[in-house]
Parts: C-alpha cells; sequence; structure tokens
C-alpha cells in the first residue's frame, strides 16, 4: 500500500500503533506513531504535498519519486 492509498483507506486503523513508511525505489524507511492512523496518514500526504512535512529526507524523496 502506498502513502496515498493508505491516506484515503478506509479500514485503516483508529487506534494508537506504530508504522512505517518504505520508499520502494532506495528501500529508506521512516518510522513513526501515532493515537490515529487514519489522520497521521491523511497529515503526511497533506504535509508533503504542500512541502510542509518536518521529515527533510521525506520530503525530499516524495518530491524526488
Amino acid at each position: 500500500m502506498n502513502l496515498i492509498e493508505a491516506a484515503n483507506c478506509k479500514e485503516f486503523p483508529e487506534n494508537p500503533f506504530v508504522y512505517n513508511i518504505t520508499n520502494t525505489f532506495t528501500n529508506d524507511i521512516y518510522i513513526g506513531c501515532t493515537a490515529n492512523g487514519k489522520q497521521r496518514f491523511r497529515s503526511h500526504l497533506s504535509d508533503l504535498r504542500s512541502g510542509l512535512h518536518c521529515s527533510k529526507s521525506l520530503k525530499m524523496d516524495f518530491d524526488k519519486y
């Protein structure tokens, strides 16, 4: 599942959990935790699209690939 699919998934967990985002081109991994998975992935996607994401490396990978 890619980041866009995850952000739009209706069955995405809304409870606390640890997750990872993997760049399938470089195999770089971003690890995070959240209290609400659906909200966090939507926030990741929104922040990445707007250029405001707090992780510079994740933002650079998102822009490049």
